[in-house]
């Protein structure tokens, strides 16, 4: 029997940043050379990171403009077809048996699906958010076509959450939808009852800040700088909001490019792990509902409590609440916020039992068994 093989293709691959990249790197880890190649556009350019030689070959399409600076969607669709023959060049020289392609990125998805039908090779999604929930004006016009076709194209298409595969369950019932969650690799941890906070109390944030959680971390952010015997710790690269919503002063601390090895390392100096989830803002109902931060894996092997504030109606309050691994307010209300804060600072038992419960539930993220589910589907 022949050696099946997966053509994996993203719109950014390595080198680069970012919590897609991070993810597709380590999903990547899973496969060996002989049974996966990824391909898709360089986040970053001119990068002296190296691709590990024990790694599945990676191919780098040719952008279409520099990864920095604002995305020019008509010429990326007059590019397609272009993409979409140098896809077909690679999957026939690497003798490719399937093609899994990642959203978010309907142009490569949609040259992708077409090299699947034209080479008749089995093709598989990968959905990491909603996709036509999220357009507006053509590009609506144009995912009412091609989500369909995708979906009902793909020999399965998988989800990142069951929050999303329940969402497009609803509209598509006659659509297999499997989760799929964010892979990582887990390190070993060691439950240890988090100290008594002692002098002033330090939240940590880490992540972008954009709509996904933009109304829930500013209202975060000034119920925190707004008591002196708290400071509020941010790593994150968009500290220009930071400015425009008045998150300064004295007890506001924000770090510059931290190495993922040094900031998983910095993580026990903080007593409280903030998670912000959009109540509103620019995204659409149903992102809001499906959305599962990847900054949340960290928090739950931090050894330390997690404050998330996220909606009543969203998958990622059922999931934390469900499996009791956060202090969740869900309503746009100060003191709902203070006495959640409270009792993370003061009852002891109920941050021990929540620390415990996250590390738990750290290792369901686990990128080995999320590998190995996804190779049993797509390679058997």
């Amino acid at each position: 029997m022949s050696q099946e093989k997966v053509m994996i293709v993203a719109g950014w691959v390595f080198p680069g940043t970012g919590g897609t990249i991070a993810v597709l790197n380590n999903i990547v880890e899973y496969f060996s050379p002989e049974e996966a190649i990824l391909v898709g556009r360089p986040h970053l350019l001119n990068d002296k990171q190296q691709w590990g030689t024990h790694l599945p070959k990676l191919y780098h399409l040719n952008p279409l403009l520099p990864p920095k600076g604002r995305t020019n969607k008509y010429r990326r669709l007059l590019g397609m077809r272009r993409v979409e023959r140098r896809l077909k060049q690679i999957a026939k020289a690497e003798n490719c048996t399937r093609i899994l392609s990642i959203f978010p990125d309907e142009f490569v998805m949609r040259a992708a699906c077409n090299v699947s039908k034209q080479l008749d090779l089995p093709f598989y999604t990968w959905f990491h958010n909603t996709y036509l929930d999220n357009r507006h004006g053509y590009w609506l016009k144009l995912a009412e076509r091609w989500q369909p076709e995708f979906f009902d194209h793909a020999k399965v298409n998988f989800v990142m959450s069951e929050g999303l595969q329940s969402y497009y369950r609803e509209v598509y019932p006659h659509i297999k939808f499997e989760p799929l969650e964010h892979g990582f690799v887990i390190p070993e941890v060691t439950y240890q009852a988090p100290p008594q906070p002692k002098g002033k109390i330090k939240f940590m944030f880490s992540g972008s800040l954009n709509e996904s959680c933009m109304d829930a971390s500013i209202r975060l952010f000034k119920h925190i700088i707004a008591n002196p015997d708290y400071e509020l710790h941010v790593f994150t690269s968009n500290n220009n909001f930071l400015d425009e919503y008045g998150i300064t002063g004295q007890n506001v601390v924000r770090y510059g490019f931290v190495p993922w090895s040094e900031f998983i390392k910095k993580l026990p100096e903080f007593d409280v792990m903030l998670l912000p989830h959009g109540f509103d803002g620019g995204q659409t109902d149903a992102e809001y509902r499906t959305i599962f931060p990847t900054r949340t894996i960290p928090l739950l092997y931090s050894n330390r409590p997690i404050l998330a504030h996220s909606p009543a109606h969203a998958f990622l309050s059922d999931f934390l609440k469900k499996r009791d691994c956060a202090e969740v307010v869900e309503v746009k209300d100060a003191q709902a916020i203070q006495t959640a804060i409270d009792t993370l600072i003061h009852n002891e038992n109920r941050r021990n039992q929540l620390v415990k419960n996250a590390i738990d539930t750290a290792a369901f993220f686990d990128v080995n068994r999320i590998g190995k589910k996804l190779k049993s589907i797509i390679l058997k």
